[in-house]
């Protein structure tokens, strides 16, 4: 089974903009690669890291770290429904709530809940993967 890891625009920022943090985003995207893991952004977190990264390093610059990135990264989908989810719902910072409401999160984290009541059931000790 393969393991989607999601990096949310302060982690691609972190990264690209070579901030605090960014050793650690390296690390993980490194063992992703050998580990066949799935690492995925959001369109929204594209546009928004581009835009911030135009500011300080210029747009020839940012665009070729957009490039870099988006080689050992999928790129979420974001519908209509995806945004009605996201209009709805109890979140209180609209772009948290348009990434959550993808659909494949949302199966993420539906068998990330049924893994939590099976090991609770087992009394295994579970172990949870940090969403970036």
């Amino acid at each position: 089974m393969i393991s989607k890891i999601f990096f949310d625009t302060n982690a691609i920022m972190d990264f690209l903009g070579e901030r605090k943090g960014a050793l650690e985003i390296g690390k993980i995207i490194s063992i992703s690669e050998n580990r066949a893991w799935k690492i995925f952004i959001s369109p929204v977190s594209i546009a928004t890291t581009f835009y911030l990264l135009t500011k300080t390093l210029g747009k020839e610059t940012a665009l070729q770290k957009i490039k870099l990135f988006k080689q050992f990264s999928c790129v979420s989908e974001i519908n209509d429904e995806v945004v009605n989810k996201a209009i709805n719902s109890d979140f209180s910072d609209f772009e948290d709530a348009l990434q959550y409401s993808a659909p494949w999160l949302q199966v993420a984290m539906s068998s990330l809940q049924k893994m939590k009541r099976i090991s609770a059931k087992q009394k295994f000790r579970f172990s949870t993967l940090l969403i970036f």
